[in-house]
């Protein structure tokens, strides 16, 4: 049987609204209790911080990247792809997400921004099981 690929037309609309990331202790695989809404990397928020990140690499005519800037870009896309969050708390206070919290939150837990952008890097955790 021949597959039709008109079959995965409503991938981008499912990377659109995301899928849920169990964020999970990166010692033990633990659960931490924090779910992240993320979405695909097809989406518009993905695509669009991909593409500010290339405007500015043109506009500054950069010939080397150094990993510091790397990281950064990387932590600037996966805090870009998430919608929404629960479960995230420090010292005791529940954290709200908005845009500039989440790229800082991933700043400084290099781990979450390893689980976001593994998992949401893969177009099949989009597919309806």
């Amino acid at each position: 049987a021949s597959f039709g690929l008109n079959e995965l037309g409503n991938l981008t609309d499912l990377q659109e609204s995301g899928t849920e990331v169990k964020i999970t202790h990166p010692g033990t695989g633990e659960p931490l209790g924090i779910v992240m809404q993320v979405a695909g990397p097809d989406s518009k928020r993905q695509k669009a911080a991909t593409a500010l990140i290339v405007a500015e690499r043109a506009e500054l005519r950069l010939r080397k990247i150094t990993a510091g800037r790397l990281e950064e870009e990387a932590n600037r896309i996966a805090a870009a792809s998430i919608i929404s969050w629960s479960g995230v708390r420090e010292n005791g206070e529940e954290i709200s997400y908005s845009p500039s919290v989440a790229l800082g939150l991933l700043m400084r837990y290099p781990f979450i921004r390893e689980q976001v952008t593994s998992y949401s890097g893969d177009r099949a955790n989009f597919l309806k099981k």
